[in-house]
């Protein structure tokens, strides 16, 4: 890593100008830590939706002793290349140790990732660092999503486990339930209750849960029912997930 170099200074007025003059509201005080959600399918199909820290990931693994702010400085400013490539490694060893494990059988690992675009990441790391410096509400543009997927061998429950690298992850479980509906006419009934919280434990893991109230999407053939599971998984805790 080369010596400190804070961004110009022009750059840095135009962040913080472009800050100032943008809506806040909708994304103050988000979740700053890494969420993952659980899509679960007919024939044993699994989606996995994993959203990254960036911000935090990289700077555990690069300078973790400095502050965020002047981590932020040093590294949007790496020259073309060695930034890339430390996102590369990253995304391998997130790739290799987020798997499900399935009862009595061997863990299993999630294909096809499709992970944002490296510029995309260095972009979101710059405005995460304008953000800062402006000292605004705490939003984080740095969490961005990567996509996977599974199979299910059979019914039985699994468990997700997540790399230690990501810190605790805000697990939620989501079972899809699809119609046509035909023009002029109305759906089966949305259940709308909202979701029971489930306290971890043993008995919390295993407990069943409510359907989740969820917003309108506006796609009127899909009709979402979604368990969330109140849980944040530390490390390579696993959290189980009915089958």
């Amino acid at each position: 890593m080369r010596a400190w170099r804070m961004p110009g200074r022009r750059g840095v007025l135009l962040g913080l100008l472009s800050l100032l003059l943008a809506p806040r509201g909708a994304a103050a005080h988000e979740l700053a830590e890494a969420s993952a959600t659980l899509v679960l399918r007919e024939g044993g199909h699994v989606e996995l939706r994993l959203l990254v820290p960036w911000a935090e990931v990289l700077r555990q693994r690069l300078m973790p002793e400095r502050p965020m702010r002047d981590f932020l400085a040093r590294v949007t400013e790496e020259p073309p290349g060695r930034l890339e490539r430390t996102i590369a490694a990253v995304e391998a060893e997130l790739s290799r140790d987020t798997r499900l494990m399935p009862s009595g059988r061997p863990a299993m690992g999630f294909t096809r990732w499709r992970w944002p675009d490296a510029a995309r990441i260095r972009a979101a790391l710059r405005e995460e660092l304008m953000d800062r410096l402006a000292g605004g509400d705490p939003v984080h543009p740095s969490r961005l999503q990567a996509v996977a997927e599974a199979i299910r061998p059979g019914a039985a429950p699994v468990r997700a486990v997540f790399p230690r690298s990501l810190g605790p992850v805000l697990l939620t479980v989501v079972r899809p339930r699809e119609e046509w509906v035909t023009p002029g006419r109305t759906s089966t009934p949305i259940p709308t209750a909202a979701a029971r919280r489930i306290a971890p434990g043993p008995a919390g893991l295993n407990a069943p849960c409510a359907p989740a109230r969820f917003p309108d999407s506006g796609r009127v053939a899909q009709l979402v029912e979604q368990v969330t599971v109140n849980h944040r998984v530390t490390g390579s805790s696993p959290v189980a997930v009915a089958g």
